[in-house]
């Protein structure tokens, strides 16, 4: 019985971690429910895992989260944020393993969150439609058999709009993402594709790979997930349902395989498109490789910037083309 600490449960990806916890309760025990301000939810889900302590970091800090991880045998880090990043430090550095869908601090402080890794010998397993994707496609092969890394993008809602045609776009359309239902701030890196590019950069720091090997294209059907072309040619790819939980499911068990009753894809009803994203427009892509290949420093200044960026537009400030 593996003992769990979940970090942001009343979040949409924590609600369906729940979910599949659920599912495997004679494999695993929750023994800390962290959340952010959402108490009334924190309290439901308090009442469902009568053996979880409950912390409302509004209202409580952190203080008490760093003895639930002493407790953990692996925590599950989907903090939104750079508050994420202290726990995932303290998680590493008590040789716990790591399940991260805070995509803030693998960009951050990807690169000191895998020293601390291999210094006391534990994972970091991304909890991500594309990063566990890769991860599912590598399995046991060296990095040095990769040509390179191919991650899938939606497109956001503005996939195929021209500049002139973004000029004056709305806060709710920018918010309107066209497969995923999320909150503001990554539906906003999603229309800029700067959420992509944050994805590039912890691809890069995860698996040590350089960002010119790594490819994005724009897949409008979000089924396959990400793709490796290897150094003979062949191609590998990770696919399945819309379904974050096919995710979850996979990160828990690493590196097993266990059966699920998640829905399954019909190969014959699903078409699978790709192209090229255009760059000239979101320039989000060309700054994440700038910065990911100047290292950490740049790719933190990179995140704080884009949040600025970001509040300004939500706030009416700037016009989305200015983010």
């Amino acid at each position: 019985m593996k003992k769990i600490l979940l970090l942001g449960s009343t979040g949409s990806i924590g609600t369906q971690t729940l979910e599949v916890l659920e599912q495997y309760s004679d494999e695993f025990q929750v023994v800390g429910l962290v959340a952010y301000q959402n108490e009334k939810l924190l309290r439901t889900q308090q009442e469902k895992f009568t053996n979880a302590n409950a912390i409302l970091l509004q209202r409580d800090g952190f203080g008490k989260v760093e003895s639930l991880i002493e407790k953990s045998d692996i925590v599950v880090n989907v903090l939104s944020g750079e508050s994420g990043i202290a726990p995932s430090i303290q998680t590493l550095e008590k040789g716990k393993k790591l399940l991260i869908a805070n995509k803030e601090a693998l960009v951050v402080a990807g690169e000191t969150l895998m020293k601390i890794a291999r210094k006391n010998k534990t994972e970091i397993i991304p909890i991500d439609s594309e990063l566990t994707g890769i991860l599912e496609c590598l399995g046991k092969r060296p990095i040095h058999e990769v040509e390179k890394i191919i991650l899938t993008c939606s497109g956001g809602p503005f996939h195929g709009k021209t500049r002139e045609e973004l000029e004056n776009v709305t806060v709710a359309q920018a918010l309107k993402h066209p497969r995923w239902n999320m909150g503001k701030k990554i539906s906003m890196d999603s229309a800029t594709l700067m959420n992509k590019g944050f994805e590039l950069i912890a691809a890069s720091f995860i698996f040590g790979i350089s960002q010119e090997k790594i490819e994005v294209v724009i897949h409008p059907e979000s089924i396959v997930r990400a793709l490796i072309q290897w150094r003979d040619g062949n191609i590998t790819a990770a696919i399945s349902p819309v379904d974050m939980r096919h995710t979850i499911t996979y990160a828990l068990f690493h590196p097993e395989r266990k059966a699920s009753t998640l829905p399954r894809l019909d190969l014959t009803k699903t078409p699978l498109t790709f192209q090229k994203p255009d760059e000239k427009i979101f320039r989000s892509l060309g700054l994440a490789r700038e910065a990911a290949e100047k290292g950490e420093k740049r790719t933190a200044e990179l995140s704080r910037k884009n949040d600025e960026a970001v509040g300004k537009f939500l706030n009416g400030e700037i016009k989305f083309l200015e983010i």
